[in-house]
């Protein structure tokens, strides 16, 4: 066990080993608590309340889910629009910021599952979106540097940069307003609707569902309430799926037979893209899932897993006691590289390391996906709080890689060879932001 936080020394996290992690994972939320220990972390609930609620969880896990079999093709035509958009006229090899290219890309893509086509593609709405991450990041710093826990309360009212969060969010609980006047109004026409004919047709996006959810618990539906709740989505997909998805691209360029791999198996499942992608095409993608998940496990974007703020003293079997207030977590890549679990060579890249557990495991079913929530990988968390837009996540890293490698060539720029070191910050890892990679938009569209 150690104890550390780099964020905030007087404040320390004990990091357990792995032994904890079943009753870490199934105590009561009243004893350790999620939600709490990341308001305690980064202070969300003081410069927005950009948190996990019920209801927001409630609509990822069920809703969302739900639909991503309807929204699959849509989300991929906006893929392909989105790279044609913002990829630079790249005739002949031209250099490219990767991460701000996939951040925008990703950005519509995700836009279009969470406020609906029409407003998905509004300039107006891909400002704020750009903005919203680097404006929360600040805000979180400002936060944490300038104030004690006892003084947060004032911060909204005396930190220039906190104050940017709560006018974005105005900004854009005035862009929501009129869509959530006419799902109001279709929830409640559908509702009347007793007739016996088709009930009216609902929109697939977290607008819709959100109003849902607020009729089911009682929560007035008001643009300010939605916004809150849509920019926490916003922040929870962004980030992560970005910098995984630049991680792979990364990889893959260190790895030419991995690469011409996964070109076969895309050609083979797509050809030359005539029909639309759909989500059971994306999951027969076996080799790419299991590149893009090893590229995952060597390179956790999130430090520590199973993060929870301990709220009762707690004594485990062992006789570990806890008391209340400690923050406690697991390493995610000290377990992504523990060679009891993954041999000899766990911290050396292995492509077909999940492709031959799917193909010959006895956990081929559980364990191998990129998607799976085991104890032994845990980019996704697990138990109750394993993230539930796992799904959109993993589907939205595979489209944005097949529509790169079909329509651009890409290499590193020159004097680089190999994928560069990781950006680290407080708790959080990521690939190389800004470095650029050198793209060609190749004469005829394929994965030659």
């Amino acid at each position: 066990m150690n104890m550390y936080n780099s964020g905030n020394a007087e404040r320390p996290m004990l990091f357990l080993p792995m032994k904890y992690l079943e009753e870490v994972r199934g105590a009561r939320s009243n004893v350790m608590s999620l939600p709490k220990a990341l308001d305690q972390r980064a202070g969300l609930d003081k410069i927005g309340g950009f948190l996990l609620s019920e209801h927001v969880v409630s609509v990822v896990r069920l809703a969302m889910t739900r639909a991503l079999t309807q929204l699959t093709p849509e989300v991929n035509d906006k893929c392909v629009a989105a790279y044609k958009e913002f990829m630079p006229p790249c005739t002949e090899w031209t250099e490219v910021n990767t991460m701000q290219l996939i951040l925008r890309i990703w950005t519509r893509m995700i836009s279009h599952v969470i406020v609906g086509a029409e407003l998905s593609q509004s300039n107006a709405w891909l400002e704020e979106m750009n903005l919203f991450v680097p404006t929360c990041i600040k805000a979180v710093f400002s936060l944490r540097n300038g104030y004690s826990s006892s003084t947060y309360w004032l911060a909204r009212y005396t930190n220039n940069d906190i104050k940017a969060i709560f006018r974005l969010r105005s900004r854009v609980a005035k862009l929501l307003e009129p869509l959530l006047r006419d799902r109001v109004e279709a929830v409640r026409l559908r509702t009347q609707d007793d007739t016996g004919r088709k009930k009216i047709d609902l929109h697939a996006d977290a607008i819709q569902w959100f109003v849902e959810e607020y009729t089911r618990r009682g929560i007035k539906p008001t643009a300010d309430q939605l916004a809150q709740d849509i920019l926490t989505l916003s922040l929870v997909s962004l980030a992560s799926t970005t910098a995984t998805t630049l991680g792979v691209i990364y990889d893959l360029l260190d790895r030419p037979d991995s690469l011409l791999e996964i070109k076969q198996e895309l050609k083979q499942s797509f050809g030359g893209m005539g029909d639309k992608i759909s989500r059971q095409a994306l999951s027969q993608l076996i080799v790419l899932d299991s590149f893009a998940k090893e590229s995952q496990r060597l390179n956790p974007i999130n430090q520590i897993s199973m993060h929870r703020l301990v709220l009762q003293d707690h004594t485990f079997k062992d006789g570990l006691r806890v008391p209340a207030g400690t923050d406690i977590g697991f390493t995610n890549e000290q377990i992504s590289k523990d060679s009891a679990t993954w041999g000899e060579d766990g911290d050396k890249f292995d492509a077909h390391r999940f492709l031959r557990l799917r193909e010959t495991g006895e956990s081929a079913d559980s364990r191998a996906p990129m998607t799976a929530v085991t104890h032994d990988m845990l980019p996704w968390g697990t138990g109750a709080h394993a993230c539930p837009g796992r799904f959109l996540a993993a589907d939205g890293i595979k489209m944005m890689v097949l529509n790169l490698l079909f329509m651009y060539d890409v290499k590193y720029p020159a004097g680089i060879t190999s994928r560069p070191k990781n950006d680290d910050a407080h708790l959080t890892m990521g690939p190389a932001a800004k470095m650029p990679l050198l793209f060609r938009q190749k004469g005829t569209y394929g994965f030659d």
